[in-house]
């Protein structure tokens, strides 16, 4: 089984590799390196692959006759390619000659290949994180099982949001299920951090390289997303990807070719992950600027460029737009959902969680760069940046692709952090592409210190480092993956293993009640919040209720909403809301989430309750 699932994630990205080689051979696109041509071919192979389950997808063909064939086919066309793939990775293995190599080499190569083979356990286990079984997993779930990829108004409004990483994610869940899917999650964590080296050693040195690697494999934030379904390592890969190309058009190498490659990175990046807008945004300034002050481009022609930069970027959002257009008659659909909103009881809301006194914002603001370089110890980059970035300030000519790297950095964090307001900039994975270029920057800070400073003063910052790295990084990495272990060895079943790890809140219990007792084509309306935790597990059509509808008071209205939807059970997720004296709920932090139902006697004589768990949930059907 193991086998078979790394089997299909792995051929999953040497076709996409292959197809991106193909099509830049038929482009006659020039790299500066094999590795450069490979990355590139993997992050075009990935959109044409997403892009082409979701043409399937819209079909209605999402069904395992019609993507074995095609993957047969394909692997018999692309053979040329994947078995040049195959000869150059063997030949780059074969190439290492491990006794020749420092010390210090040795174990960054042991640590990296350990720290690997605990992110495979951790990612190898069956999904049990919160945004994942409610958001990135639910949706390629849902289109699986109705083999077609259609817009829904019950469900929540992530699913008018590009989805490029769902779409690998449906694909991973047709050809064989979703460890499949959960193993593109590792194995895109691995070619970041082949990234990571690769452009290292092209741009800053070779000595650099495997520092760099290891800085940005071992923290605690690519662990933790090695091990979920989240979609943050798509936005990473594609956000290096357009930097990499950046650094070549700054270079003068291949100047229209790689403009047009970070115009589709940057535009990818985005269509992984909302806050990917950020790249499209860096991409433009840094544009601007070379231009016009490296280049000495008139102002028209920058501003032509300009526009063909974003077009180009924003194009790859076209499906997703037409898509909303036709379900819904507008392309920016949950624009309309954000004005339905009550506006008084959403500045109470957005005064809870998001406004701070002039001080605090003041305060937060200037410990942005400390709190960036740290981001907490399981969500962010832990302590290795925060130490060692600062090195920098004490090293002469530094060279100009660190500067660029570090602009590139600097400028996407300001724009991510204006985006989502100073006092949201704590949720440190809307930076997640940051820790990854601050890696390289390290790297590059740390060696060429050392290579300051006399031999003591050497061995005591590489004790540090080593230290850094092993514990809290290596350490956390080796605890989340080794933890998984028992049921990757047979010693715990599946069921035990999410009822152990997915959090209280998601009520596990009650959903293997739904799954034993509920047909599975019944429809299940959630009273909760904005979405139903663990909806992934439910094996009916479940779906949260919206503020408008809880909100009914008059029991016709109630009622008839309940048989226009064909429900025929409502569970409500007490634990999540409080009781008001006239015998309503409101949400604990959604105060516009009111459910007025249970005010009045006609409608409970219409709710029969089936199962209970005082406080925390209650689950009936409707009778009558």
């Amino acid at each position: 089984m193991v086998i078979i699932d790394l089997f299909c994630a792995g051929f999953i990205f040497l076709i996409a590799i292959s197809a991106g080689k193909k099509i830049f051979k038929w482009l006659r696109c020039k790299f500066n390196s094999t590795a450069e041509n490979n990355l590139f071919s993997l992050g075009i192979g990935l959109l044409i692959v997403a892009y082409g389950t979701y043409g399937l997808g819209v079909c209605g063909l999402l069904y395992k006759r019609i993507f074995y064939p095609i993957f047969f086919i394909s692997a018999i066309s692309l053979f040329p390619e994947i078995k040049q793939i195959i000869l150059e990775i063997k030949e780059y293995i074969s190439g290492w000659n491990y006794r020749d190599l420092s010390n210090e080499s040795k174990f960054f190569i042991v640590l990296l290949s350990t720290v690997a083979i605990a992110n495979f356990f951790f990612s190898y286990a069956p999904p049990a994180g919160e945004d994942g079984l409610h958001c990135y997993l639910f949706h390629p779930m849902r289109f699986v099982r109705q083999h077609y990829i259609a817009v829904d108004l019950d469900f929540d409004f992530t699913q008018f949001f590009p989805l490029l990483v769902q779409m690998l994610y449906t694909l991973g869940m047709v050809l064989k299920g979703v460890m499949v899917a959960k193993l593109i999650v590792y194995f895109l964590g691995i070619s970041i951090a082949c990234g990571a080296y690769f452009l290292t050693k092209q741009f800053i040195g070779k000595r650099f390289a495997l520092l760099a690697a290891s800085i940005y494999y071992t923290m605690p934030q690519v662990t933790g997303l090695s091990g979920v379904t989240r979609v943050n390592f798509g936005q990473i890969f594609y956000t290096l990807l357009a930097a990499w190309a950046f650094l070549n058009y700054a270079n003068n190498s291949n100047k229209r070719q790689n403009f047009y490659l970070m115009a589709i990175m940057c535009g990818a990046a985005f269509s992984a992950k909302y806050q990917g807008m950020s790249a499209i945004v860096t991409g433009v300034i840094l544009i601007f600027f070379w231009q016009v002050f490296m280049l000495r481009i008139s102002l028209r022609q920058v501003a032509k460029e300009l526009v063909i930069f974003l077009l180009v970027s924003f194009s790859l959002w076209i499906p997703w737009f037409a898509r909303n257009y036709f379900a819904t008659g507008s392309p920016v659909y949950p624009l309309y959902l954000i004005k339905a909103l009550p506006f008084g009881e959403t500045a109470m809301l957005l005064g809870k969680l998001m406004t701070l006194s002039p001080f605090e914002r003041l305060v937060k603001f200037l410990l942005f760069p400390r709190n960036l370089a740290y981001g907490g110890l399981i969500n962010g980059s832990g302590p290795m940046l925060l130490a060692f970035i600062p090195l920098l300030l004490f090293v002469n000519d530094i060279s100009r692709e660190i500067k660029i790297l570090f602009s590139f950095v600097v400028l996407m964090s300001i724009i991510t952090m204006a985006g989502i307001s100073v006092s949201l900039s704590d949720l440190w994975l809307h930076f997640s592409p940051a820790p990854l270029v601050f890696s390289i920057i390290t790297a590059y800070a740390i060696i060429r210190i050392c290579e300051m400073q006399k031999k003591s003063v050497r061995l005591f910052i590489y004790a540090a480092v080593i230290i850094a790295l092993i514990f809290p990084n290596g350490v956390l990495s080796y605890y989340f993956g080794f933890k998984r272990l028992p049921f990757f060895m047979g010693f715990q079943t599946a069921e035990e293993y999410i009822q152990e790890e997915c959090a209280p809140e998601m009520e596990i219990s009650f959903v293997e009640f739904c799954n034993k007792n509920l047909p599975e084509d019944t429809t299940i309306l959630g009273i909760s919040g904005f979405a139903v935790q663990a909806a992934y597990y439910y094996q009916m059509k479940i779906f949260p209720a919206k503020r408008e509808q809880i909100g009914l008071d008059n029991p016709e209205e109630i009622l008839n909403f309940l048989n226009n939807k064909k429900i025929e059970y409502v569970f409500f997720h007490q634990r999540e809301y409080s009781r008001n004296p006239d015998g309503s709920f409101t949400n604990k932090t959604i105060p516009f989430f009111k459910f007025n139902w249970f005010k009045n006697q006609t409608v409970l004589e219409h709710f029969q309750l089936i199962y209970s768990e005082k406080d925390r949930v209650y689950l009936y059907r409707l009778v009558g």
